[in-house]
């Protein structure tokens, strides 16, 4: 959940909050938009892929 201005509030502007060669990428990507779910929809929703650092963590399919 770091966008540019958590890591700037964070202090951590240099390291995180924009996708940007030299920062960290981690990220998690949905299958659907979670900002579009709806109640209970959300809670049920799980990631696609998580990368920390740049690196996939969790392959698709697992949970």
């Amino acid at each position: 959940m770091h966008t540019a201005g958590t890591a700037r509030l964070t202090g951590e502007a240099h390291l995180r909050g924009t996708l940007t060669p030299g920062r960290l990428a981690d990220l998690t990507v949905w299958a659907q938009d979670p900002a579009q779910c709806l109640g209970d929809a959300l809670r049920d929703l799980r990631p696609t892929h998580t990368f920390v650092g740049g690196l996939l963590v969790t392959p698709t399919g697992t949970r």
